[in-house]
């Protein structure tokens, strides 16, 4: 008697090998065998329990077609007929709820429905998901009958009618018809299933063609699904489709690499699991044998192999669908023009192009074979097209100029094209000279290189850029593989020097020529061209753009400065987050590598759009504002002719700046400011101050020729403010004057009840908030404070650090939280409370214990990333005044408080710190002093600090 022990143990006999198997035998034979094992199970269960000629149990979905994965849902179909009795009825429900149950005990995850053939049908015929389910439905046992009534019943169902305008949105949103390739393939994670280039790709391709009637005798494969041995052999078959025999070796070569990822996934997780996350990209590449070479390691390398055939199946299903789709499926109207407005319109397109777009002596002899109708580019002719190597960079300029779309067939010669003359594209003028012409373009550059990767030739023109074709990089930072990422940065410089994104900067943009459009596009595209090469690919990649250059014939003025951007293309997003702007040491050294303001202004847009490609969402506006202050900063630098009087000051100046504002409070009746005010002179003048004056004076004059005393002395209260800083010339660079003024009236409240303040400004247009404390110095404040904001979920990303000669601080958090928007509610109350009972000694919990609390329940929440190196690392020669300290550590909660104790363990004090976070990878810098004030320049003592970091980190 079989009993779910018994179904589990077959299961997990059967499985055992499967992971040996699957090195040694294509995807295919290890799923049919998968397949074959729930067989005989579902069929030992039927016999033994149900046995009965009212029922035939038929399989759905992958199962239907011998693809089943070890954890995959069984989709069942419980067929019944329909004269069975109301008797018999009950005994049948016993017997099915008994199958059922012993089938879920042993851990078959089943998914079943029990219907009449009637109620199956009618079902199907209103549901799209659920009838392409049922196309390749199989029998398994029971009333062959019912099987044969229902397939017949099937076929009957008019699908292309019912479902065409729901097909057409299922497969647009695949990416799968009028689209060119979708970075989405090369997300880091992607979905092996359901994704861009995942395996149901595949199936819409064989279910539009069941459903468009079969038409092409070349795609039969698609509905044969022990293909595997000769249904693909005849070559004669593919004599007039768009692919050839070698397309669709690959093709299917390609989902079996996907569907032996996919059950490896399974094997290795021991679940059903789709999603390709960097934990299990490690386990597979292990499980598949990939090992580490050179600079790139082993997940690299199993990625790079899964993208370029994800890649492969997306582009050769966009093909057949689109075929499929022109042909049976979709009406032909888009070929029917039959409209005299529609042929005069394509004549004056026609005209256009002979006219303005092509020269002369080809326009006659090539554009007559290029034909544009309904928005679409195609060409009449192929044999004629693919004749000429030239024509496939006349039909791109074409596609350039006009704006129209290429159908996926004209797509699918010009990959044609590239393997006919491949070997000749690399020196040919006419490929070279559309190539330079396309990056001196502001408009659809992006689009055009991407239909240009897609079909090969972009790779054929530039070979050194094959090498990072589908390149993998094993971070969470980048989301996309390299090429992606170098497109992707096309297409945000495109819409940046257009004025789609980020207008406020438009300045810097608005009078670039077509040669700087040259030098920018190549730049960008390139920028990342040597993580094919080397480790640190900025150096190798610079050269390579040249080498590029000089072989494209770019003027070699243009040569020094495509290699001074790619060499430097990270400087400024690194340096606005991780060096402090307001060290001169940080602007002079910008200045120094850009030298003029061309330079600066190009490296900015450099840097800009490739830190926008990373990843949507990545570059907010905190990094926005970081760069954009690091690009005037060097700007007025430079503008000022390098001179270091561009960062003296003027304490007078900022004196009265800072008087001023006081004043204007008062002026726009706030009360609060005036009281600010009394209270200020009254601690100057012994309680001399004018009492009869009034919060509501017009103007400062007005105030001034009241009592002059009085302005004089509140300015000389405002100068010992400043004075009592250890640095109060840092503290007026980093803090505006009206700022400076909230700064004062929060200390100025401190007292022995009022042991510390604290105010909170939020900026909605960058979503951080400023965080500004002040109060009694005390050991381990730091900590302390970064402690209880890191425990209540915020993300400490810059930290301005002002300790005074009175004993007071001011320091300024620029934070934001985890999970909420700044318009939501936060708990400002509870931070409060915790700040307090630290500062009055009564914190009955250390903050490390409430760390640890909070640390364990989020370990049941972790997401496994790519491993991150820790390093510590100590420079005194970043600033004139600090030594600075760089750490680089896996990203985890507390982990600023933990380094901050660290420092309070070397009395060390911190003046300024910079917080960024890169993926898994957090990248802290601090500027530091001993607690005699001095930079920390012994080597033992430097030594010994970064083995401490070394063992928290």
């Amino acid at each position: 008697m079989l009993t779910s022990s018994i179904i589990k143990s077959k299961i997990s006999s059967e499985f055992k090998s499967l992971k040996q198997d699957l090195l040694n035998f294509s995807s295919f034979n290890i799923a049919a065998k998968i397949s074959a094992v729930i067989d005989s199970i579902i069929i030992d269960v039927f016999n033994e329990n149900i046995f009965s000629d009212d029922v035939c149990i038929i399989a759905a979905g992958s199962y239907s077609i011998n693809e089943l994965c070890p954890f995959s849902d069984i989709d069942l179909m419980i067929l019944i007929g329909n004269d069975v009795n109301e008797t018999d009825q009950e005994i049948l429900t016993k017997k099915l709820k008994i199958f059922f149950y012993l089938l879920w005990d042993a851990a078959v995850d089943l998914s079943q429905s029990v219907r009449t053939v009637s109620e199956a049908i009618d079902l199907m015929g209103n549901d799209l998901n659920t009838y392409t389910s049922f196309i390749n439905a199989r029998y398994i046992t029971g009333n062959v009958k019912l099987y044969d009534d229902f397939k017949l019943k099937f076929k009957n169902i008019n699908a292309k009618n019912i479902f065409l305008t729901e097909i057409m949105k299922s497969i647009r949103k695949k990416r799968l018809v009028n689209v060119m390739v979708d970075n989405d393939i090369f997300l880091l994670e992607p979905d092996v299933k359901d994704g861009i280039g995942g395996l149901r790709d595949y199936s819409w391709c064989e279910w539009i063609y069941y459903i468009s009637g079969k038409p092409l005798k070349s795609l039969e494969f698609l509905h044969y699904h022990n293909i595997y041995g000769g249904m693909v052999g005849n070559e004669d078959l593919y004599e007039n489709s768009n692919l050839n025999l070698n397309d669709i070796k690959y093709f299917i070569k390609s989902k079996d690499f996907i569907l032996k990822t996919r059950i490896m996934m399974h094997l290795l997780t021991g679940k059903k699991i789709d999603r390709l996350t960097f934990d299990i990209q490690e386990k597979v590449a292990s499980a598949f044998f990939y090992k580490d070479i050179k600079f790139l390691n082993k997940i690299e390398l199993f990625m790079h192999d899964y993208y370029l055939n994800s890649k492969n199946l997306h582009i050769n299903s966009k093909i057949i669908l689109n075929e499929l789709i022109k042909k049976p499926l979709y009406l032909n109207s888009r070929l029917e023009i039959n409209n005299k407005n529609i042929k005069s319109q394509n004549k004056n397109i026609r005209k256009k192009i002979n006219s303005e777009f092509i020269p002369t002596a080809a326009a006659n002899t090539n554009t007559d074979n290029i034909l544009i109708e309904n928005g679409y580019i195609y060409i009449k002719n192929k044999e004629k097209f693919l004749s000429d190597l030239e024509n496939s960079f006349l039909l791109l300029e074409i596609f350039l100029n006009t704006g129209q779309r290429l159908d996926m067939e004209s797509v699918n010669i010009l990959k044609k094209a590239y393997f006919l003359h491949k070997n000749k594209i690399v020196n040919n003028k006419t490929a070279i000279n559309f190539f330079i012409n396309l990056l001196k373009s502001r408009r659809r550059v992006y689009e055009t290189l991407l239909l240009m990767h897609e079909t090969n030739l972009l790779s054929a023109l530039l070979p050194e850029f094959k090498k990072i074709d589908s390149l993998s990089t094993n971070d969470v930072y980048h989301i996309y593989t390299v090429d992606a990422h170098s497109l992707n940065g096309i297409h945000i410089l495109e819409k940046f020097v257009n004025f789609k994104i980020h207008k406020d900067l438009k300045d810097i943009a608005i009078d670039l020529n077509e040669e700087d459009m040259l030098v920018l596009n190549l730049s960008m595209l390139l920028h990342d061209i040597g993580k094919g090469y080397a480790p640190h690919h900025e150096k190798i990649g610079s050269k390579i753009a040249v080498k590029i250059a000089k072989r494209l014939g770019i003027e070699e003025k243009s040569h020094g400065m495509v290699y001074f951007l790619i060499l430097n293309h990270f400087l400024m997003p690194l340096t606005s987050e991780r060096r402090d702007m307001h060290d001169p040491v940080t602007i002079k050294t910008i200045a120094d590598v850009c030298k003029d303001i061309k330079h600066l202004k190009f490296l900015f847009i450099i840097s800009l759009c490739d830190s926008i490609a990373v990843a949507p969402g990545r570059f907010n506006s905190w990094r926005k504002m970081l760069l954009v202050e690091l690009y005037n900063k060097t700007y007025s630098y430079i503008e000022n002719e390098n001179s270091l009087n561009y960062f003296s000051l003027d304490l007078s100046y900022y004196i009265d700046e800072i008087y001023n504002n006081i004043i204007s409070e008062i002026n726009k009746n706030k009360p609060e400011y005036f009281d600010f005010m009394l209270n200020i002179i009254k601690d100057n003048v012994n309680n001399n101050f004018n009492k009869d004056l009034h919060f509501n004076f017009k103007s400062d004059f007005e105030i001034n020729n009241i009592n002059n005393t009085n302005s004089i002395k509140a300015k000389e209260y405002i100068k010992n403010y400043l004075n009592s800083f250890y640095y109060p010339i840092k503290y007026l660079q980093r803090n505006s004057s009206e700022k400076i003024v909230s700064h004062i009236k929060l200390l100025s409240e401190i007292d022995d009840k009022h042991i510390f303040n604290y105010a909170v400004i939020p900026n909605k247009e960058a979503n951080y908030f400023e965080f500004i404390i002040c109060g009694k110095e005390r050991k381990n404040i730091f900590s302390d404070i970064t402690g209880t904001l890191s425990y209540y979920d915020f993300n400490i990303m810059s930290a301005d650090i002002n300790t005074r000669k009175d004993g007071n601080f001011i320091d300024i958090f620029f934070i934001n939280h985890i999970y909420k928007d700044i318009d939501s509610e936060i708990e400002w109350d509870k931070i409060e409370n915790i700040i307090g009972q630290i500062f009055q000694g009564t914190l009955t919990v250390s903050i490390s214990d409430m760390f640890h609390k909070k640390i364990e329940s989020y370990k049941i929440y972790k997401k496994f990333t790519p491993h991150v190196s820790s390093a510590c690392n100590v420079y005194n020669n970043l600033s004139e005044e600090f030594t600075v300290i760089e750490i680089q550590a896996p990203d985890r909660k507390g982990l600023l408080y933990d380094i901050s104790k660290v420092f309070n363990n070397f009395n060390i004090d911190i003046f300024e710190s910079k917080i960024t976070t890169m993926g898994s990878k957090a990248l802290d810098t601090f500027y530091i002093k001993d607690e005699k004030g001095r930079k920390i320049k012994n080597i033992l003592a430097i030594k010994k600090i970064k083995s401490a970091f070394m063992n928290i980190l």
